[in-house]
């Protein structure tokens, strides 16, 4: 009877017991493994993304990047047109609608072709999307507590973190492999707004450019595990 309680102690506390790594480190060893030679700052791409959505299963992406000097454009079909969202090494944006400015005010908000908008799609495809390693360049406050969890059938270590500057939100859950700190997705809360809706991002695969490893596959969920959308880094164009 003794020894047998004392083994039902020993899955109690072996059960219960707290990670031995801190957030940070959790988040620093995942960095390493995402991006080993700090190649990020200096990253340049041009992707061919596929960006399928319940309402738009036929959306496309072009996108190019250039970190070093934080030029951008994003190509995007909008259906039977060609949006051309630019931003220059300047900061400055410009946008174009089958390579015309457009003038037509319906079509500028059906398309979302106001300028200002472009430093938001830059910042999706360079930050969002280029998660974890992304978050060095990002100022924010990360919760102590770790917890381990199941996301998406895997172990995984949940970190909490709130941004200095929203990414749809500033407080986001993010997931890392407990085995080896692989990223894996993240969850993005609401808690200011408890009528709208959290989603979850699932990633997926590995593209790499440079030895910046980064996640092939973003597939987005609600919180109810309902499909929403996917990312698809497809192929590097030249």
């Amino acid at each position: 009877m003794t020894r047998f309680f004392f083994f039902l102690l020993i899955i109690f506390f072996g059960c219960n017991q707290k990670p031995s790594l801190t957030s940070k480190q959790i988040l620093e060893k995942s960095i390493k493994k995402h991006d080993p030679y700090n190649n990020l700052k200096s990253l340049k791409f041009k992707l061919r993304i596929q960006e399928p959505r319940i309402n738009n299963p036929e959306r496309l992406s072009i996108v190019t990047l250039n970190n070093s000097t934080g030029e951008f454009e994003l190509q995007r079909n909008r259906d039977t047109h060609i949006s051309t969202h630019k931003i220059d090494k300047n900061g400055d944006a410009i946008t174009f609608l089958d390579d015309k400015i457009e003038k037509d005010s319906l079509l500028i908000k059906k398309y979302r072709l106001q300028p200002k908008r472009n430093s938001n799609y830059r910042r999706f495809y360079q930050t969002f999307s280029l998660l974890p390693m992304s978050l060095k360049n990002e100022k924010f406050d990360l919760n102590d507590n770790v917890v381990v969890v199941d996301f998406n059938s895997k172990k995984a270590f949940k970190l909490s973190i709130e941004l200095q500057k929203p990414i749809f939100s500033k407080s986001l859950n993010l997931f890392f492999s407990k085995s080896d700190y692989q990223f894996l997705g993240l969850e993005i809360m609401y808690p200011e707004n408890s009528g709208r809706e959290g989603q979850r991002v699932i990633f997926d695969g590995v593209f790499n450019i440079v030895d910046v490893n980064f996640s092939r596959f973003h597939h987005w969920l609600n919180l109810k595990n309902e499909y929403l959308g996917s990312d698809i880094f497809v192929k590097e164009l030249k």
